[in-house]
């Protein structure tokens, strides 16, 4: 199983701003689920430094340089979607695209994350292959010129 997530690492690594490696934030306030997604990122080849709440990943945002933010949207204190919101609002530039994703069954919540400026928003269970694709595209725009 090893061998075929390696193989798809390739898309992960146009993300990276500086160096090879991409450094991905990932928040999530249910430990099981962020390790288990936290191993499946170590296994593309990404550097992920994992919170478990908004709060910390404000803190750590501030201390760091990231390529990628991935967030649950329901947490304890902050959501997902305060995060979002105040990443874009900080002032960094460049900031990292932003993943959101949510086991609820509120059909706002896509709209809500594109509001926050989330690049994209994953139901769960998460499908691998969609975020596989999401992490491809994601390079491919980093790479591409800007247009005015």
């Amino acid at each position: 199983m090893a061998r075929s997530l390696l193989k798809h690492g390739a898309g992960i690594k146009g993300i990276a701003r500086s160096g090879s490696t991409v450094r991905i934030l990932l928040v999530d306030d249910e430990n099981e689920g962020r390790s288990f997604l936290a191993g499946y990122f170590a296994l593309l080849g990404a550097d992920v430094t994992q919170c478990a709440s908004s709060e910390e990943a404000l803190r750590v945002f501030d201390e760091g340089r990231f390529d990628l933010v991935i967030s649950d949207v329901m947490m304890g204190g902050l959501s997902g979607l305060d995060l979002t919101v105040a990443l874009n609002t900080s002032g960094r530039r460049p900031l990292p695209a932003i993943i959101l994703y949510s086991g609820s069954v509120d059909t706002a919540l896509p709209e809500a994350a594109a509001r926050a400026g989330a690049y994209a928003y994953l139901s769960k269970p998460i499908n691998f292959g969609l975020l596989r694709s999401l992490l491809t595209e994601i390079g491919q725009s980093m790479l591409s010129p800007r247009r005015a």
